[in-house]
């Protein structure tokens, strides 16, 4: 049921976090080696095969995945580690919110 139902983007409300977020989403950190997320996750977040799909979804559920990956409580997820440790709060907040606000297109 849910999977069948058209995703609807939520708005963020902080244009200045969404635009970090999609900076972030698609060029990465190159000076801290992160790689942009777009090149897992596709260029409008919709995921592919066992990566996930992360346009549409709630900021604050995005940001306690990214919580839980940051503090290497899902040991599935050890290249999500590696990446998301480099990343700070703010970094992991633009993320959420700009994800939130993207849609699928």
């Amino acid at each position: 049921y849910f999977s069948a139902q058209k995703a609807v983007p939520g708005p963020s409300g902080n244009t200045a976090l969404e635009s970090k977020g999609k900076e972030l989403f698609h060029q990465g950190i190159a000076a801290k080696g992160v790689p942009a997320c777009a090149s897992c996750h596709g260029p409008q977040a919709l995921g592919s095969g066992e990566t996930p799909r992360l346009a549409d979804q709630w900021s604050h559920y995005v940001l306690a995945q990214l919580d839980v990956f940051h503090t290497e409580q899902r040991p599935a997820g050890v290249a999500m580690h590696a990446i998301v440790g480099q990343l700070t709060q703010q970094d992991m907040e633009a993320l959420a919110t700009y994800l939130q606000s993207i849609g699928a297109k």
